[in-house]
């Protein structure tokens, strides 16, 4: 099920304030009761518009794989590594920016609570090793990622990659 937060009041609308739609206590609600999990393992994957983040591109989709309650902040796994590594950014921005309208339903976006099959038998013991919180860089700080550089090295010491052969 598609969840969609309230949608934005537009400017001039005069009309009562639509109830339709999740608030964003209800969402925040959904970040921690997922990510605070350890039976189901339950993914949260939201559809948010990058525009409204400050980043290149509109629509998109990625999970979310944590939840830092001091700051009230998520951490977005950007499933575009190439062009994104994953990011902090405000609930209430992200929010935000889940309730900006599609371009083709005319609708909020949303985000997805998906649970793995109730006959599932997955094994979640494995300690694996994560980067440190330190090292995942804000919405908007300058990419931590070297692989533009490695994509330059790459191509100077490898000519022949250049050409089509």
């Amino acid at each position: 099920e598609l969840k969609r937060p309230e949608p934005l009041e537009k400017s001039g609308d005069n009309d009562e304030k639509k109830t339709t739609g999740y608030t964003l206590d209800e969402f925040r609600n959904d970040v921690r009761s997922v990510l605070s999990d350890k039976k189901q393992y339950p993914l949260l994957v939201v559809s948010f518009s990058r525009h409204a983040l400050g980043q290149t591109g509109d629509g998109h989709f990625s999970p979310v794989g944590a939840y830092h309650e001091a700051s009230d902040q998520v951490l977005i796994l950007d499933v575009a590594r190439f062009k994104y590594a994953p990011y902090w950014v405000g609930v209430e921005d992200l929010y935000r920016a889940l309730q900006e309208e599609d371009s083709v339903t005319h609708k909020p976006r949303g985000w997805f609570l998906l649970y793995p099959p109730k006959n599932h038998a997955c094994q979640h013991q494995t300690q694996e090793d994560r980067r440190p919180v330190e090292v995942v860089p804000h919405v908007g700080d300058k990419d931590i990622c070297p692989v533009s550089s490695i994509k330059i090295d790459f191509c100077k010491a490898n000519p022949k990659s250049l050409h089509h052969q």
